[in-house]
């Protein structure tokens, strides 16, 4: 029982070396010798706030870049399109009965309710010459 044991100690110093002959068998040492940290004791560690500041940039950058393809996709959509001009409203007419109406009578209701026209001539012995036979559309139907 009287048997004494040797407990290992670990100092600063100890892990610092450490630290540093493990940066330099990775490879990870600048040209001066120094393992990147400011003082050499925390070579190998990542500070918690800098590890979350990266995070936070990288989520700031990734929202920056999405809302920039997404406004270019708004922007082409809205203004890529054809200029398009909306279709004059239609007004609807009745259309006059002008059958039996003499050719000038007929032209001159038509001018009056502007309502374009065509004449087709026809033979018929039967009806003055002047006189409308036909028409197209019929009478009391709608016309824009």
């Amino acid at each position: 029982m009287g048997e004494t044991r040797q407990h290992p100690v670990i100092t600063k110093d100890m892990l610092d070396k450490a630290y540093q002959s493990n940066e330099r068998i990775n490879g990870n040492t600048n040209n001066t010798g120094d393992t990147g940290s400011t003082n050499g004791t925390n070579a190998g560690y990542e500070d918690p706030q800098e590890v979350s500041r990266r995070r936070v940039l990288r989520y700031l950058l990734a929202s920056i870049l999405v809302i920039f393809v997404l406004s270019s996709v708004f922007m082409f959509v809205q203004y890529a399109q054809p200029n398009v001009q909306p279709e004059a409203t239609l007004q609807y007419i009745l259309v006059p009965d002008i059958v039996g109406q003499s050719q000038d009578e007929a032209i001159r209701l038509l001018k009056v309710l502007g309502i374009d026209y065509d004449i087709e001539y026809v033979t018929d012995e039967t009806n003055a010459a002047d006189i409308v036979l036909d028409q197209s559309p019929m009478p009391n139907l709608k016309s824009g």
